[in-house]
């Protein structure tokens, strides 16, 4: 597969729907004439139409991309042929339903109305289930997509959203983005902490409400590079759509000094209708199990899968994914929605890393055991992001905390090991000793997570969730998931990172 074979097959899709554009027209048209009593069938027929000329216009964009055609591009471009293929084919069905002839008789007339309705309803859910499964990919278009022109008026907002990061790549690599603001010491004393997060909310001059990232400085020898890096990230993440991505809106980016500490603040605004952020970390320690029924825990699973992709899809890897950097809002009709947050130890995948650590253990449970102590033994790879999120889809899975706080009334609720004690999943405190060196504790905790996987989760969510889990805690190892691609600039990984996590993810139904 190649990008001519990618533009033929989008090409193809395109002429399927205007064969639907045009049939679902006159069936509209016939069907209004047969009967009265069925007018939701042409209000179904005129949203799927709706529909389809989004769906039509996403394509559009889609066939004017000029791909980079390299090698690290086949496996992404053969993913999206195949999604485009199974649209296509579904797309097609509908048409020749569509394209009934013959007048039926005054008895035959509502039952051959009601012909269109199940075809019609059926390919509305299956362009649903299109884009939950595949627009995702979309993300890492950005990475292979050379410059050109492109319109996306009309477009969904996924391909908006690619469109833009392109852009802000673009002007990345043209040095032409905006330095961060410097505010005085004293920019947001009216904070209101968010527990368990190094996050607060505040309000904007605007007085609506935003969610501040503060981001330290660690190592003053090498502030010019976290500096480029804030403003790489802060450029990225303006682009991102929250609802769609996971990733809440950058609307601002500032530079403070509190106690000679240099800090970087990053402004999120509120996602559109929702509201009470608080962290994940703060629903398992206190919500039970029986409060968070398995639909609830599949989409908070799903939504954050989502947010790593797209952070790695963006060139960035997080290297802090736990649940003290997860925020979970409120939605309509009570839903929840996850956000990836806590950029402090984040960095661009394309510049070195430094090879520090800490000691801390609340920390070390989330990481793989070679990104352990002090001093890690190995880069930091995109995989060790995935291997991350494999522990918190256990967390969320079996819904039971991995790591418990114990704050003061008049304590603001800062993540610390000082205050915090292990779940109790756990044999032995997963904190390293003289007796017990940070290299076999963290092998041990490893271990300790994958029985966990095998042992109980099928239980609480079945094998499906379970094989995703136990990927992701195995990714490093496993050479279908890239064990030996040191070098791979994300494409590969992140391709499959889509079809053995998040594809699976949304295979699953409860």
């Amino acid at each position: 597969m190649d990008a001519v074979s990618f533009g033929l097959a989008v090409f193809t899709c395109i002429g399927t729907l205007n064969d639907i554009h045009s049939l679902m027209k006159k069936a509209s048209d016939k069907v209004a004439a047969y009967t009265n009593a069925s007018k939701e069938i042409p209000m179904l027929l005129k949203g799927v139409h709706h529909q389809c000329l989004k769906l039509r216009k996403d394509l559009e964009f889609l066939q004017h991309l000029k791909i980079e055609d390299t090698v690290d591009n086949t496996e992404l471009i053969e993913l999206q042929e195949d999604g485009l293929s199974k649209l296509e084919r579904n797309a097609a069905k509908l048409a020749r339903t569509l394209a009934l002839n013959g007048r039926p008789s005054s008895r035959e007339k509502l039952t051959y109305a009601f012909k269109y309705k199940p075809a019609v309803t059926k390919f509305h859910e299956e362009i649903q289930q299109w884009y939950a499964r595949y627009s995702v990919s979309f993300y890492l278009l950005a990475r292979v997509m050379a410059v050109h022109e492109y319109n996306t008026v009309g477009a969904s907002q996924i391909m908006e959203t690619v469109a833009g990061l392109k852009d802000a790549r673009l002007r990345l690599l043209s040095k032409t983005m905006e330095k961060p603001e410097m505010l005085g010491s004293n920019g947001h004393e009216m904070d209101i902490p968010i527990r368990f997060t190094t996050a607060t909310v505040s309000q904007n001059y605007a007085a609506r409400q935003i969610v501040l990232d503060y981001v330290p400085a660690k190592f003053p020898e090498y502030a010019e590079n976290a500096r480029r890096d804030i403003q790489e990230l802060a450029s990225i993440l303006s682009n991102f759509d929250p609802l769609s991505t996971g990733l809440l809106t950058c609307d601002h980016v500032a530079e403070v000094n509190v106690d000679d500490c240099q800090l970087f603040v990053l402004s999120f605004s509120f996602p559109p209708g929702l509201s009470q952020p608080c962290a994940l970390r703060e629903l398992l320690q206190r919500r039970p199990l029986k409060a968070i029924p398995i639909n609830t825990r599949l989409v908070l699973a799903t939504s954050l899968t989502t947010s790593v992709i797209c952070m790695h899809a963006a060139s960035f890897v997080h290297k802090n994914i736990r649940p003290e950097t997860i925020l979970i809002f409120d939605g309509p009709e009570s839903t929840k929605n996850t956000f990836l947050i806590g950029f402090e130890f984040f960095r661009s995948n394309e510049n070195q890393t430094q090879r520090r650590g800490d000691d801390s253990w609340t920390m070390a449970i989330y990481r793989h055991p070679k990104r352990q102590g002090l001093h890690p033994d190995s880069n930091y790879r995109m995989q060790h992001d995935i291997y991350s999120l494999g522990v918190c889809l256990l967390e969320i899975g079996l819904w039971e905390c991995f790591v418990y706080y114990s704050f003061e009334d008049d304590d603001r609720g800062l993540p610390r090991d000082e205050v915090a004690r292990p779940g109790d999943v756990f044999n032995v405190h997963p904190r390293s000793t003289p007796e017990r060196p940070h290299e076999l504790h963290a092998r041990e905790t490893k271990l300790r997570l994958e029985n966990l996987a095998r042992d109980r989760l099928p239980a609480y969510m079945g094998k499906k969730y379970t094989n995703v889990v136990l990927a992701c805690l195995t990714c490093l190892e496993d050479p279908q998931f890239g064990r030996d691609l040191d070098n791979d600039n994300g494409l590969i990984i992140g391709t499959r990172f889509i079809k053995m996590v998040y594809q699976e993810l949304q295979s699953i139904s409860v």
